[in-house]
C-alpha cells in the first residue's frame, strides 16, 4: 500500500496483492473524503468524532464512505489471512480523496498511471444495503446529469410596492419551471424521457429501503413502487437555489435567480440524451418570456449490469456460482440498482 498524489493535489491510496497464477485481477474502489458537515450545531454528536449511539456508529462520512473502507479491510483480513497470502484472485485497491469535491484527481491519474488500475473486474463499495443485516448486491448504478438553470426577467430589481403585479418575478418564474419537472403525484416528468420503467427484484410495494424515517403525514411520491422510483425511473432533485434568504430579504421583485438541478438516470437511458432532454424541458417551461440559461455541469451514464463485467472464463464462472450458492442458502440474495455519485462529478467521468 502507498500514497500517490493526484493532479488536483489530493492523495489516493493504492495497493496490490498478487493471487494465484492465472487468476483474474479485481480492483476494489472506495473514497475517504466526505461532504462538509455544514452546520455543526445541527449535529447531535461531533461530526468528526465517531460516536456510538443505540448500537449504531455516527460521524461525518461514516456510511459514505469510511464505513465501506472498514468493510474492505475486514473482508481482506478474513480472506487473505494474517499474511495476506490467501486471496483467491489478484487484488488492486484504490481509495481516492476527490470523489465528493468532484475535482477529478483520480480520473486525471488513471491515464497517467494506468498500470495502477488495470483489472478484469471493478468492485465499487460505495453503495449500501436496503435492510440491516441483509447483504445486497448492487448490479447497476444509476447515472446522473447536473445543470445550473438561470432565470432572468428584469434588468434589475424593482420595488414590489410600486411594481408588484405586472412586473415579472424571476423567482416566481423559476418556481414554475422547477414545478414542471414533477406531476401532481410527484413523478419525474422530463419531456422526452420515459418515466414508466419497472424494476424486478427483491423489493416491492411502498416500503422504503434502510427504514428511513419521514413525518407520519408526509406521503411518498410517485405512482410506481419504491423500487421502480429508485432504480428504474428518472428522478429529479433540486439541489440548491440562489435567491435572497429570508433573513435580510427586502421588498424587491427579483431580476435574476438560479438553481442547481440533478437528474438521476436509470439503466437504459444515456446520460447525454438525458442532459439534452432536461435542458430542452427547462427552456420550454419558462413562463412570461423569461430568459432561461442552462449550464451543464456533469453527465455520467448508468453502468451495469455487473455480470457483464465479470470474466467469462473458469474463475468468473466459479466465483459467480459460489456467491450464488452462499447467498441463496441464507435466503438473502438480493439484487439492487442504486445510485452513488457526487453531484459535482466531472462531465468526463462515468459512474464506475
Amino acid at each position: 500500500m502507498r500514497r500517490v498524489t493526484t493532479p488536483d493535489g489530493t492523495d489516493a491510496v493504492v495497493g496490490h496483492a498478487p493471487g494465484p497464477e492465472g487468476a483474474p485481477t479485481v480492483l476494489l474502489y472506495c473514497h475517504y473524503d466526505v461532504q462538509p458537515p455544514l452546520d455543526d450545531a445541527a449535529w447531535r454528536t461531533p461530526p468528526f468524532e465517531l460516536t456510538e449511539r443505540d448500537g449504531r456508529w455516527y460521524g461525518r462520512g461514516a456510511a459514505d464512505c469510511k464505513g465501506n473502507i472498514a468493510m474492505h479491510l475486514t473482508a481482506l483480513r478474513a480472506l487473505g489471512g494474517p499474511e495476506g497470502r490467501g486471496f483467491p484472485v489478484s487484488l488492486k485497491f484504490v481509495a481516492e480523496g476527490s470523489e465528493e469535491q468532484g475535482t477529478g484527481g483520480l480520473e486525471q491519474l488513471v491515464p497517467l498511471q494506468p498500470e495502477l488500475f488495470a483489472a478484469d473486474t471493478l468492485l465499487v463499495c460505495d453503495t449500501g444495503n436496503f435492510a440491516l443485516g441483509l447483504p445486497t448486491a448492487t448490479t447497476s448504478l444509476r447515472g446522473l446529469t447536473n445543470v445550473v438553470v438561470t432565470v432572468s426577467t428584469l434588468k434589475g430589481e424593482m420595488h414590489s410596492g410600486m411594481f408588484g403585479g405586472p412586473a415579472p418575478d424571476a423567482l416566481a418564474a423559476l418556481v414554475r419551471i422547477l414545478d414542471s419537472l414533477r406531476d401532481e403525484h410527484g413523478n419525474t416528468v422530463v419531456k422526452g424521457l420515459p418515466g414508466d420503467g419497472s424494476w424486478e427484484g427483491g423489493l416491492s410495494g411502498r416500503a422504503v429501503p434502510h427504514g428511513r424515517g419521514r413525518p407520519r403525514r408526509v406521503s411518498l411520491v410517485g405512482t410506481g413502487s419504491v423500487a421502480d422510483e429508485l432504480w428504474a425511473r428518472p428522478a429529479v432533485t433540486v439541489l440548491g437555489i440562489d435567491c435572497p434568504p429570508v433573513v435580510g430579504s427586502s421588498a424587491a421583485i427579483q431580476a435574476r435567480v438560479r438553481a442547481r438541478v440533478s437528474l438521476r438516470v436509470p439503466p437504459g437511458i444515456d446520460a447525454d440524451d438525458a442532459l439534452r432532454a432536461l435542458t430542452d424541458h427547462l427552456a420550454s417551461a419558462a413562463p412570461w418570456g423569461a430568459r432561461v440559461e442552462v449550464e451543464p455541469e456533469s453527465a455520467a451514464s448508468p453502468s451495469g449490469p455487473a455480470p457483464t463485467a465479470l470474466p467469462t472464463g473458469h474463475w468468473g464462472r466459479r466465483s459467480a456460482r459460489r456467491t450464488a450458492r452462499t447467498w441463496s442458502s441464507r435466503g438473502r440474495a438480493v439484487r439492487s440498482r442504486c445510485a452513488t455519485c457526487s453531484p459535482h462529478t466531472s462531465r468526463r467521468r462515468r459512474s464506475p
